[in-house]
């Protein structure tokens, strides 16, 4: 076996060699050290080095050769059988020269080893980001779409009609003790339905953190309710039978309460009928002076299906400010 052979199978070694791509990269490196090596040496006439790309070009045919056959038949034939028609494999074009066949054992060796499939892969990678950002961009454009970023403001306002401004549950409403107009309607003469009254309190419930109780301010009786928190509620049923004689109409809330004397206080109303709905939390300031603190509700037109509640916090402030109740009415219009 001559240099150049020898450096060939000694590479060929150094992995598997019946895979024919990992041949074929050795075969490749062995080209790459010939191309290497000439740049480092003197140079020979053009007639040496393509003897020599002649030679090299030969003795891979060779090996290759005898890789296929042994991949056709693994046991081959005895030596009176009639040969095997010889298969070439595919053509390896030479590269350039090298010096020495000791040149192309080391410069082969240390060829560092290269992925099989890296350059099948990058298309594939290429390809996904590809479709990543053009899935972002049409994401994007939906969203532009969907929420009319695009629309001058008289398309947005004749298109997508903008929704009335409305408190959310959180919110506070402030209210002095109600409009001209509400209090114009409590003066007139309304139907009234009583929800509470302090000669009745079995309708009352005092949340954690709150107290009520029933006592006697030098004008008459009261529900004196005390919030130690500024969620300490104390809850007035609503029952179901008032509901359904007021669902379907514009409904006036009127509450009757006074604040300690010298205490001034701000207190929280909170409502919720079940099926018919509930109400923004409102805020009204409480004095010594009895006084009226109405709010209005237009109910949907169906049934209550149970009784509703109106929850009243004596000081939001969470000082432990007591108020006095001594009336909640409503009176309900067409």
């Amino acid at each position: 076996m001559d240099a150049v052979e020898n450096a060939i199978r000694t590479a060929l070694a150094r992995g598997d060699a019946t895979d024919r791509a990992f041949r074929e990269k050795v075969y490749r490196s062995v080209f790459s050290a010939l191309e290497r090596a000439s740049s480092s040496n003197s140079p020979v006439s053009p007639e040496i080095a393509a003897k020599r790309r002649q030679v090299l070009a030969e003795k891979i045919r060779e090996i290759e050769t005898a890789y296929i056959r042994a991949e056709i038949d693994p046991n081959p034939p005895s030596s009176d059988s009639a040969p095997e028609p010889e298969m070439r494999s595919r053509p390896v074009e030479p590269v350039a020269r090298a010096e020495s066949a000791s040149d192309i054992h080391s410069e082969a060796a240390d060829e560092p080893d290269e992925p099989v499939f890296s350059r099948k892969r990058r298309p594939f990678t290429l390809l996904l980001i590809a479709s990543l950002v053009i899935a972002a961009l049409g994401m994007g454009a939906w969203w532009v779409y969907q929420s009319g970023l695009m629309l001058s403001d008289a398309e947005r306002d004749t298109r997508v009609p903008n929704p009335p401004r409305t408190l959310s549950e959180e919110d506070f409403k402030p209210d002095p003790g109600g409009s001209p107009a509400l209090r114009e309607q409590a003066e007139e003469n309304r139907v009234w339905i009583g929800i509470f009254s302090p000669d009745d309190p079995s309708s009352v419930v005092a949340t954690s953190g709150a107290t009520a109780e029933i006592a006697d301010d030098g004008r008459g009786q009261v529900l004196r309710i005390r919030s130690s928190t500024k969620e300490a509620a104390v809850m007035f049923d609503v029952g179901q039978g008032i509901l359904e004689q007021i669902a379907g109409k514009k409904a006036v809330f009127d509450i009757v309460a006074s604040s300690e004397e010298g205490k001034p206080t701000q207190i929280s109303v909170r409502c919720n009928f079940g099926d018919l709905g509930d109400c923004v939390r409102r805020r009204y300031d409480i004095v010594a002076t009895p006084s009226e603190f109405l709010f209005e509700l237009e109910l949907p037109d169906a049934s209550p299906g149970a009784s509703g509640t109106i929850a009243i916090v004596s000081d939001i402030n969470g000082s432990g400010l007591a108020v006095d109740i001594r009336e909640i009415k409503v009176s309900a219009s067409p």
